[in-house]
């Protein structure tokens, strides 16, 4: 599917079968917002209502290919309030997925329980929390802005261990906390991988 406009939706499921049956979502330089959660799955795509919500036969998985979701100057998107983003086993780092933004609402906390790479990746409002799963950027930039908040419990610095990390060979590039942002680390032993560091901002 290729968008020519922005576009909306509560939940975004997108299909994680074998290259060349894959779901791919071309986002360009538009922007995706989703509102609710975004799963990953695999077989047949039908769409069966219960009598108020849509939702997809299919089984989730957290194995994810590269580029089912495309952008250029465009983002996939995450607005709105408190919620579990990703859902354990629904979603995945397997492959960077265009560029990435968290957006939402002042005080509210996004829930990632099971990882997501994007091009680039940032957090731009509100509170992601990845537990110990992992947000992280292949070879592009990592923002925490200013008032918004990434806390983790990650721990680990071996390959794909870190916090904001990647396999050796594609690790993240300038992962920046901007003054006012908070990059809250619970782990025992956590790790970032990066080419560059910029640090104006709060570790605790």
């Amino acid at each position: 599917m290729n968008l020519t406009q922005d576009t909306s939706c509560k939940d975004l499921h997108i299909n994680s079968s074998a290259i060349g049956t894959k779901g791919i979502l071309s986002i360009g330089s538009n922007v995706m917002n989703v509102n609710g959660k975004i799963r990953a799955y695999t077989g047949i795509t039908t769409a069966i209502t219960d009598g108020t919500t849509p939702f997809y036969v299919g089984t989730s998985t957290g194995s994810t290919q590269t580029s089912m979701i495309t952008t250029s100057t465009g983002s996939l998107s995450f607005l709105g309030g408190t919620r579990t983003i990703i859902n354990s086993g629904e979603f995945g780092s397997g492959g960077a997925q265009g560029n990435v933004v968290c957006a939402l609402d002042l005080g509210a906390i996004g829930t990632l329980n099971s990882g997501t790479k994007g091009a680039t990746y940032s957090i731009n409002s509100g509170t992601i929390s990845t537990n110990s799963s992992q947000a992280t950027a292949a070879g592009g930039s990592f923002t925490i802005a200013t008032g918004a908040k990434l806390i983790s419990s990650r721990s680990g610095n071996g390959v794909c261990a870190g916090v904001v990390t990647s396999a050796n060979t594609n690790i993240a590039g300038t992962v920046s906390i901007e003054a006012g942002g908070i990059l809250e680390l619970t782990g025992t032993a956590p790790a970032i991988g990066c080419t560059t560091f910029t640090y104006n901002g709060t570790v605790l």
